[in-house]
């Protein structure tokens, strides 16, 4: 009874520590002469609690091969910037995205005929969206905000997906948890976090515009919801279902239209198809070469396929550090010429400044000479300080002050009248300059003309039976005077 209870404490403890424990039996001591005692052998105690998940090793990243970021080079640069980001490469920033804004937002769901849900992107995304939302995944830097790292894989959609309480959520998946053939809830869930994740509800999964479905209190939903992210990829074909159709036709009360999955095998194909709102996979000639090579290359390089690489990817650095020169000598002249019309700014306004001073000048003299000259007047009208003539002294002086103005705005006429002479003069001087210039260029013109036309003409034969004109006459001698 003594054993049976030592056990029940054994297995009591070991359950409620959650952990599994070999309790030894108690030793007993037998009374024997021969063998020697014997422990009996250790008690096993069974804990039926779930193993601890398995700790995920640190993903020891590495950035595309040359040759994948190649494929898009041309493509995509009128749509975006590429950089060369410390841990991913050679990465691609698409031009204003907009604050707030993160992959696969501006956009709807598609479920199609062969089991999947399809990323079909809307808008001015279309232009680029059919190769940023299905090769390659989205990676957040805090330099850069969201980036695209180029990949040759196609997929429905790199992202991961939560699903519970009736509601959905997905999240762009970082290039970490790309690297292998199955990508399940663990891996998503080391480098995917919570608030990556936009939520709507599942009737609303594929509506078109599905942004402005987002349900914006995400913590709430998180907690309602689980990780069902489980993406497999089987000769280069990736298989993510996301949430289940039935789900999605049980909330919203209808059937969901399945869409057959359209090939393109150009860019303009597939923006074209994108714009229709139609699932498209976009699928070049270079793209499936790569991906036919990159098994071989995942093991091993050759010496000539590294040395192109590496040629390849220093022309990409030049590119982009020419760029970059190109960028910063365009922002200094733009600076240099928001510098001058600064200037030219403040200049005006000096210059506005100082004609309305001048302006308030001349306004108040107006005033103080028409007070003046009513002083006058009054003063002529009363008949004070009259002279021998019998004219008033103020008479006289309004006269003088008139005859002064009078003086000076003839002076002031006399000089604009020279000043618009003198530019008449030499508007007429620069006409009969230019005249001269166009009948000497003529005179050249008619003489190189008759030059080529005196060169074109064949020479012609003396011819004896035609009797020579009075020019070519001889002069007969002059008689001698008689």
């Amino acid at each position: 009874m003594a054993k049976v209870s030592k056990l029940f404490l054994a297995v009591s403890a070991v359950g409620l520590s959650g952990c599994i424990y070999v309790v030894p039996a108690p030793r007993q001591r037998y009374v024997v002469a021969d063998p020697p005692p014997v422990s009996p052998p250790p008690v096993a105690v069974v804990d039926n609690s779930p193993p601890p998940a398995p700790v995920q090793p640190a993903v020891v990243y590495q950035p595309p091969a040359t040759e994948v970021v190649v494929l898009y080079q041309d493509e995509l640069s009128p749509y975006g910037r590429w950089i060369i980001h410390s841990r991913y490469g050679r990465v691609w920033v698409p031009f204003n995205p907009g604050n707030g804004w993160q992959p696969y937002t501006v956009g709807h769901w598609v479920y199609t005929t062969d089991g999947n849900c399809v990323w079909v992107c809307d808008g001015v995304e279309a232009s680029w969206g059919p190769t940023v939302y299905h090769y390659g995944q989205w990676a957040w830097t805090a330099d850069w905000g969201w980036v695209w790292v180029p990949g040759a894989v196609w997929a429905p959609a790199w992202v991961a997906w939560r699903d519970g309480g009736g509601y959905c959520g997905w999240a762009p998946l970082p290039p970490e948890c790309a690297g292998s053939d199955l990508i399940t809830y663990r891996q998503v869930d080391d480098y995917c976090p919570p608030e990556r994740y936009v939520f709507v509800s599942e009737a609303d999964v594929t509506v078109v515009k599905v942004n402005q479905h987002f349900v914006r209190n995400n913590v709430t939903v998180i907690n309602n919801t689980t990780n069902i992210t489980n993406i497999t990829v089987v000769n280069n074909r990736v298989v993510n279902s996301g949430v289940p159709i039935s789900n999605v036709e049980e909330r919203s009360g209808r059937q969901v239209e399945r869409v057959q999955l359209a090939d393109a095998s150009t860019p303009a194909q597939a923006r074209e198809l994108a714009r229709n709102g139609t699932p498209v996979r976009y699928s070049t000639p270079d793209i499936q070469r790569v991906q036919n090579r990159q098994p071989a290359l995942a093991h091993g390089a050759s010496a000539s396929q590294v040395q192109a690489s590496q040629r390849r990817q220093t022309q990409l650095n030049d590119e982009l550090e020419h760029q970059n020169k190109t960028n910063q000598s365009i922002q200094q002249k733009l600076n240099s010429q928001t510098s001058q019309n600064k200037n030219l700014q403040s200049q005006d306004q000096a210059a506005r400044q100082q004609q309305a001073e001048l302006d308030k000048q001349i306004q108040q003299q107006t005033q103080a000479d028409r007070a003046k000259q009513a002083e006058l007047k009054k003063a002529e009208n009363t008949g004070k300080t009259l002279d021998g003539d019998g004219q008033s002294e103020a008479r006289k002086q309004s006269q003088e002050q008139q005859a002064q103005a009078r003086q000076a705005e003839a002076e002031k006429k006399r000089a604009g009248d020279q000043a618009a002479e003198e530019a008449r003069k030499t508007a007429a001087a620069e006409r009969e300059q230019q005249a001269a210039a166009a009948r000497q260029a003529e005179r050249e013109r008619q003489v190189q003309k008759a030059a080529e036309a005196q060169k074109s003409q064949p020479h012609s034969k003396a011819q004896p039976d035609k009797q020579p004109t009075d020019k070519q006459k001889p002069e007969k001698p002059a008689q001698p005077p008689q």
